[in-house]
């Protein structure tokens, strides 16, 4: 890809994180693109996946604002940066409380799994 079409699909997908379209914000990747969150260990495995994490983040946080203060558009990877302490704060949450919430939906995932 070109820089100027990653441009592109990074445009398209900070307008629909501004709407709170989950569903849109995840049609801008990849179909077995993936959506991995370091502070919080998680890993998102292709759009529907990826759609769910967006639109939880979205119910969690509804006053979230995206702001972009500067991109480096390189190769075909993206990483985001963001102060996760900050959200979680303004948000009225602990880390801790949104890290205990992500290992509840974690390990309801692996019981689901392990059910199949």
């Amino acid at each position: 890809m070109t820089p100027r079409e990653i441009r592109k699909i990074v445009e398209e997908h900070l307008a629909a994180e501004a709407r709170h379209d989950a569903a849109a914000a995840a049609a801008t990747y990849a179909a077995q693109g993936y959506y991995r969150h370091v502070p919080l260990g998680l890993r998102l495995e292709g759009r529907d996946a990826v759609a769910a994490g967006y639109a939880s983040s979205f119910a969690a946080f509804p006053d979230s604002d995206i702001v972009n203060d500067g991109e480096v558009i390189e190769g075909d990877h993206e990483t985001l940066y963001y102060d996760l302490d900050t959200l979680c704060t303004e948000a009225g949450y602990t880390v801790d409380t949104v890290r205990a919430a992500v290992d509840a939906i974690r390990r309801a995932r692996s019981g689901a799994h392990a059910a199949a």
